[in-house]
């Protein structure tokens, strides 16, 4: 017992089992599902528009070129019949073919638009994927973390109960000595008194 007459030294000291508690930490798993979460929020609703499809476009140069092909040699074609001019059955023909194109041109949108939307869903699809994968692994590794402290937890309890057993017996030590050392002073006063009292009956 260190703490003086009255127990107004004591100090409260740490023992090395209290200082060694688990510290959950921010994972790189929770860091990047963090990063995912807000792609995903900001990934905002589909949308499509064929001139920013660079897949658009190439098939727009494509028809347009074959179209405009198609158009001077229908126009070339059905001239000749007339003598080398432009005869309005001559341009209707030459519109006819190069509408043909822009029809099949036209006709690319809606399988463009799929294959664009398909390709939306593909990405968040695989964002959520990524944000489910990381969550799964920060779980795991904050059940890591609770096993840790329940471990923590255990050890703190078992080396309390053993530093409480030995201040216990101390302290019953104690008591035991001082209760001794006071009824050996006791009896010796209690002695001296018998004898004084025997010396005084005597006299």
């Amino acid at each position: 017992y260190t703490a003086g007459e009255d127990g107004s030294k004591y100090n409260r000291v740490k023992r090395p089992y209290e200082e060694t508690r688990p510290k959950r930490k921010t994972t790189s798993y929770e860091k990047e599902k963090d990063r995912v979460y807000d792609l995903i929020a900001g990934f905002g609703d589909f949308r499509y528009n064929p001139e920013t499809d660079p897949l658009y476009q190439s098939y727009r140069d494509i028809y347009l070129s074959l179209g405009n092909d198609a158009y001077e040699r229908a126009l070339g074609e059905n001239s000749m019949r007339t003598g080398g001019i432009a005869s309005t059955s001559a341009l209707s023909a030459a519109s006819l073919a190069k509408n043909k194109y822009n029809s099949m041109l036209a006709e690319k949108i809606p399988e463009l638009y799929d294959r664009a939307y398909a390709k939306y869903k593909d990405s968040l699809s695989n964002l959520y994927k990524r944000f489910e994968a990381n969550e799964k692994m920060d779980d795991t590794s904050y059940s890591r973390y609770r096993d840790d402290v329940k471990d923590y937890e255990n050890d703190r309890d078992y080396f309390y109960e053993k530093d409480k057993e030995i201040n216990d017996n101390l302290y019953k030590a104690y008591t035991d000595e001082t209760k001794l050392a006071y009824d050996i002073s006791r009896d010796e006063k209690e002695d001296a008194l018998d004898i004084l009292e025997a010396e005084y009956k005597n006299e």
